[in-house]
């Protein structure tokens, strides 16, 4: 058996008239990025919304039941191009091609000139 985990907020994208599909994110970096990946997929998230406490305050909302639409969303402090991947998508950005310029410091510079090399060649 797999495990669950609860995740601070969900969005959905509509594929047809009776299917979504979901997408988790943590914290407003991670809903920048699964918005990119999901642009990269042919796929468009619709709305967001809070699943715990956390979420209500990340999308400054009061209650579970509202819903906040992509393009009204608050945006991430501090988010930057990937300069390891130039925006294709690598680890370092979670294959959105955003981070932070503090997700990037976090790793010493031979090993973001390997990871430059490595996703040069792809």
């Amino acid at each position: 058996m797999g495990h669950s985990r609860t995740c601070n907020l969900i969005g959905v994208a509509e594929v047809d008239e009776n299917r979504e599909n979901l997408f988790t994110a943590m914290t407003l970096l991670e809903v920048q990025q699964e918005i990119r990946k999901a642009a990269k997929n042919g796929e468009k998230i619709t709305y967001w919304y809070a699943q715990t406490k956390t979420g209500l305050k990340i999308l400054k909302l009061r209650r579970y039941d509202e819903v906040v639409k992509t393009g009204d969303l608050p945006q991430a402090r501090g988010t930057i191009v990937c300069s390891v991947c130039d925006a294709q998508g690598c680890s370092v950005c979670n294959y959105s091609g955003i981070t932070t310029k503090r997700n990037i410091s976090g790793y010493a510079d031979w090993q973001i000139e390997e990871m430059k090399k490595k996703y040069k060649k792809v």
